[in-house]
């Protein structure tokens, strides 16, 4: 929590404003992971499922690389 003071008229008041929320990793090599937003949950609820994060097996899981790894390993098994 960012703590914010502002001054009004003759008091001063303090106001607490949340963060926002770290870049998210991947699970597997901890890469920063393109193409996931990092809004607050109240503004994520707002937008489609589709835009929150990749379509993809493992999407918002693991990166492009990582997940491609954990697919031919299970096609290989």
């Amino acid at each position: 929590m960012k703590q914010i003071r502002k001054k009004l008229a003759s008091r001063v008041s303090v106001y607490t404003r949340k963060e926002r929320p770290g870049k998210k990793t991947c699970a597997n090599c901890s890469k920063v992971l393109p193409g996931i937003l990092n809004f607050k949950t109240s503004k994520i609820r707002n937008i489609a499922r589709t835009r929150k994060r990749p379509s993809r097996k493992f999407g918002g899981y693991l990166c492009s690389r990582c997940s491609r790894k954990m697919i031919l390993q299970g096609v290989r098994k």
